[in-house]
C-alpha cells in the first residue's frame, strides 16, 4: 500500500497534500511526486474511499476542490491524462462545481480533441431534465382527477401562490439536500443549490413551453391555462426530486450522462 492510500487522517491528509504542493511548486515535481499526486487526486474524486469521506467530513476546515487545482499540474502530460481529467471533471459536477467543471472541459476539448458538445451538454444538468420528463410521466400517471384538481386550484387566487410556494420550496429543500450531502458541509451550499435549483426550473418551463407550441397545431390554445400549466411543472419537478431523494439519495442530480 503506497503512502497516499495509507491516510486515514485529517492531519496526514493535510500535510501529505502541503507536502505534494511544495514539490510540485519547487520543481515541477519529479516522477514519484507526480505519481503520488495523481494517486490523492483519485482516490478524492472516488466515493468510499478514505480520502474522499475525509474531504467529506472536514469540509470546513479542507478544500478539496483547491487541492485539485493546486495538485492538476501533475496530471497534464501523462499518458493517462485525459482519463485522470474526465474523473475530476464528473466528481466536479457532482459537488455541483459548474465553473471548475467548465475549465477541465475545456482543457479536455483544447489538449484532447474531446467533443465540446459532449462535455459542454453536461453542464445544463441533463439528468434533472430527465428526472423532469419522468415527473410529468407521474404526474399522468395521477389521473384525471388530480388534474382536474390542479386545474381547479390554479383558477384559485390565494390556493395558486400556496401550492406553486409549497412545491417550489419542497423542490428547493431536496436539492439543498443533495447539494450537502455531495459537498459536505455549508461551504459554497447557497450558491450551488440557486444553480441546481434554477436549473430545474429551466426543464420544467422547457417541457411547459414545448406543450404550449404543441397546443397551437393541435387547436388547443384557448384551452391552454399558464397557471394550470405551471402548477403541473412544479408539480413534476418536485417528483422529479422527490424521486431522487428516496431512491438515489447517495447520487448527486448533476451527475453527468
Amino acid at each position: 500500500m503506497s503512502e497516499v492510500q495509507a491516510i486515514q487522517t485529517k492531519s496526514e491528509l493535510e500535510r501529505k497534500v502541503g507536502e505534494l504542493k511544495q514539490k510540485l511548486g519547487a520543481n515541477a515535481g519529479d516522477a514519484e511526486t507526480k505519481k503520488g499526486a495523481r494517486r490523492l487526486l483519485r482516490l478524492a474524486a472516488s466515493p468510499g474511499c478514505a480520502i474522499f469521506e475525509l474531504y467529506r467530513a472536514y469540509a470546513k476546515d479542507l478544500d478539496v476542490e483547491k487541492d485539485l487545482r493546486a495538485l492538476m499540474p501533475a496530471v497534464r502530460g501523462h499518458d493517462l491524462a485525459r482519463h485522470d481529467l474526465e474523473g475530476i471533471r464528473r466528481f466536479l459536477l457532482r459537488r455541483y462545481s459548474w465553473s471548475f467543471a467548465k475549465e477541465v472541459s475545456k482543457e479536455l476539448v483544447k489538449e484532447h480533441g474531446e467533443s465540446r458538445l459532449r462535455l459542454y451538454k453536461d453542464l445544463s444538468y441533463p439528468r434533472i431534465g430527465l428526472a423532469v420528463l419522468i415527473g410529468y410521466g407521474a404526474l399522468l400517471g395521477a389521473g384525471p382527477l388530480f388534474d382536474d384538481w390542479l386545474l381547479r386550484i390554479s383558477r384559485c387566487g390565494w390556493a395558486f401562490w400556496l401550492l406553486l410556494a409549497v412545491l417550489l420550496g419542497l423542490a428547493f429543500v431536496m436539492v439543498r439536500f443533495n447539494v450537502r450531502y455531495w459537498v459536505g458541509g455549508e461551504r459554497g451550499t447557497v450558491r450551488r443549490t440557486l444553480g441546481a435549483f434554477g436549473a430545474g426550473l429551466m426543464w420544467a418551463a422547457l417541457v411547459t413551453g414545448i406543450a404550449w407550441l404543441l397546443s397551437i397545431p393541435a387547436g388547443l390554445r384557448e384551452q391552454f391555462e399558464w397557471k394550470h400549466a405551471s402548477l403541473s411543472g412544479a408539480v413534476a419537478l418536485a417528483f422529479a426530486l422527490l424521486g431522487q431523494f428516496f431512491f438515489a439519495s447517495d447520487r448527486s442530480i448533476a451527475e453527468p450522462l
